[in-house]
């Protein structure tokens, strides 16, 4: 058995994998191998029979003769390894099985020795290694050769009658004989036909059990991704209604304060103007996430266009620092910028950028207490070419691990609550993986919470 392992691992170095990785063929690469060590160890057997039993002469042909079957035989192993094909080295053993029988027979008295039997394994050979088509060709061979020694046998051109008898016993042992190889190929015919068909049927369901398995884990998925969608949109419509209705009634409230006092003439100029100033505060926030939400809808549908342009980094990041600075500086807060000296110029859309770094500055002065929000921007490498990478770090509250994967998915929100602590409808982080996306570029962020947060935005030059 440890001589056949070896014979088949050596064989099986040299196969395609995708023959081996088929069932079929690689139980039929398994009996070529173990047929032909057989056989081979067997011929070499008969050697010490034949220096026991045989004369002087006779033994010199019949170790001869061992010999060169024995080669033969063990030649299959590399015969397949080096064509790949189980029809090649199936019939070449399929041969050597039946020349083999062939000269045995002829010495052992034709079909009325012992050894004719042997024709009956010649055709299962060659249907179980080369295919049911071969069998049925070598069954016409030997059904040939089975022919042809009784024909010399009724001429007494074969040597060595051991079984005495007449040619009526002859004519008997030919159709016996006969018989026994149609039977024999009639039923290796319908075997092989027979495991096809099982084997079809096999991978016929399991290609079935596997495509159903693989559907309802798509429609799992397909769920959870609506369910996750509704309870998002959900969510979304929840924290957008109460956005909505503050500055809506705060609009009201200051209106009517504002007609009322008018009425009664109890407000003066100034605090008129201050009301009408809160209306038109209001108004304008109300204005801005109307306007987030219907440029949201635009990128989903894929209708955003760009305009790039190649412009100065200097004077666009003094003017967008210079713009968020009373924001920063009512909290106490330092802001800075940090622009690389060798980094001059970008090709990008300048107010889409513009709207994205102002969003991140906003949100990061927002969400920042005390302490600092810092803006650097750099040469980097970019998929192979030059890029341009801008950072803004905070030293703000930061955000939890678990909402790192979806911050920039729309409708989704840190804090999700009716009563958090900041305002906004959580739209500015979605609109800026759309538009940066839309740039060419990539952002992503950093946090730990209750330290900071750094988002990152890299674009080509």
């Amino acid at each position: 058995m440890q001589l056949f392992g070896h014979v088949r691992a050596f064989v099986e170095e040299g196969l395609p994998r995708a023959m081996l990785m088929n069932a079929e063929s690689a139980h039929r690469v398994s009996l070529a191998v173990f047929i032909s060590v057989v056989c081979g160890v067997l011929a070499l057997a008969f050697i010490p029979l034949l220096l026991l039993i045989a004369e002087d002469r006779a033994q010199l042909i019949g170790i001869a003769y061992s010999l060169v079957v024995s080669g033969m035989f063990l030649v299959t192993p590399v015969l397949l390894r080096q064509t790949g094909s189980l029809l090649i080295a199936g019939n070449w053993l399929t041969a050597l099985a039946f020349i083999s029988f062939s000269y045995a027979v002829a010495f052992d008295g034709g079909l009325r020795g012992s050894l004719s039997v042997g024709f009956a394994i010649v055709v299962p050979i060659s249907i179980l290694i080369a295919g049911f088509r071969s069998g049925l060709v070598w069954a016409g061979v030997v059904a040939t050769a089975l022919v042809s020694f009784y024909l010399l046998d009724l001429g007494g051109r074969l040597p060595g009658r051991l079984i005495p008898g007449d040619s009526d016993w002859l004519t008997l042992a030919l159709v016996g004989h006969l018989v026994v190889i149609t039977i024999i190929t009639w039923l290796m015919v319908h075997f092989e036909r027979l495991r096809n068909e099982s084997i079809d049927i096999a991978v016929a369901s399991e290609r079935r059990f596997t495509r159903a398995a693989l559907e309802e884990v798509e429609a799992r998925a397909f769920a959870e991704r609506i369910d996750v969608s509704h309870r998002a949109k959900a969510a979304f419509m929840a924290t957008m209604s109460h956005e909505l209705r503050t500055p809506l009634n705060a609009m009201i409230g200051y209106a009517e304060e504002l007609s009322e006092g008018i009425v009664d003439e109890e407000i003066e100029p100034d605090e008129q103007l201050e009301l009408l100033n809160q209306i038109i505060a209001s108004g304008r926030h109300l204005v801005t996430m109307i306007s987030d939400v219907l440029e949201l809808s635009q990128f989903d549908a894929s209708r955003a266009s760009y305009e790039l342009d190649r412009f100065e980094l200097l004077p666009f990041f003094n003017e967008l620092i210079a713009t968020l600075e009373p924001l920063a500086y009512a909290k106490g807060l330092e802001i800075t910028c940090e622009l690389a000296s060798d980094l001059t110029h970008v090709r990008s859309d300048p107010m889409q950028l513009r709207r994205v770094l102002t969003a991140l500055l906003s949100n990061a002065i927002k969400f920042t207490e005390k302490g600092r929000v810092k803006c650097t921007v750099r040469g980097v490498g970019l998929a192979g070419a030059s890029g341009v990478e801008v950072s803004i770090e905070d030293t703000g509250i930061g955000i939890p691990a678990e909402r790192l994967d979806d911050i920039f998915q729309p409708f989704q929100q840190v804090d999700g609550s009716r009563a958090r602590a900041f305002e906004g409808a959580g739209l500015g982080l979605s609109l800026a993986k759309h538009i940066i996306d839309g740039l060419g570029g990539s952002i992503s962020v950093t946090s730990r919470l209750g330290v900071g947060s750094c988002f990152t935005v890299r674009l080509p030059t």
